[in-house]
């Protein structure tokens, strides 16, 4: 009975701590959410929220923000045929190529360009690879990370601080738990 027991208690432990899975649109700044879509991305928008977004944005879709707090730009995922464009001093859209971006300049605010395995914690920091992800570890740290990991690389943890998955491995390879660490392999 007490093996019984014992077995239970880990194994709800385990399931506390799993990701969550989070579909394209929804909230994924909580630690171990994880997109459905192994295409999308959780897309750091601002210190206090993240989004999942599918790898192709609609036509009109909000594809970036510069108002201080909200600082992203989710640069070549339009539609073919859009890119994303300014149509405020604050607000991107997902535009045709032919529209014309308005008059009006977006404010300058200084970004923060960071190469990929670098920190982008803070709120100016952008990835400097427009096909980069900024990846939420915890609730400390974020990191840029390619839009393809290499052959063995690290894509995911769940180790009470870490707690987060990066299904972006390169093609013939999937991303594996192995302790408290996932890594892509074959």
């Amino acid at each position: 009975m007490q093996i019984y027991v014992l077995a239970s208690i880990a194994l709800a432990a385990v399931s506390a701590v799993q990701a969550k899975d989070v579909a394209d649109w929804e909230d994924c700044s909580k630690d171990g959410s994880v997109c459905k879509v192994s295409t999308s991305k959780c897309v750091k928008h601002s210190d206090y929220y993240s989004q999942c977004m599918p790898a192709v944005l609609p036509t009109g879709a909000l594809c970036g923000q510069n108002d201080g707090t909200s600082v992203w730009k989710y640069d070549n995922h339009c539609s073919p045929g859009e890119t994303c464009q300014a149509t405020t001093s604050i607000n991107f859209h997902c535009r045709s190529t032919a529209t014309a971006a308005p008059t009006t300049a977006p404010p300058t605010s200084t970004v923060l360009l960071v190469n990929d395995w670098e920190d982008c914690s803070k709120a100016n920091a952008k990835c400097r690879v427009s096909t980069s992800t900024c990846v939420k570890h915890s609730d400390y740290f974020s990191q840029c990370m390619p839009a393809t990991l290499p052959t063995g690389g690290l894509c995911g943890q769940v180790d009470g601080t870490n707690n987060w998955k990066y299904y972006h491995c390169i093609t013939g390879e999937t991303c594996k738990a192995n302790g408290k660490d996932s890594h892509c392999t074959k």
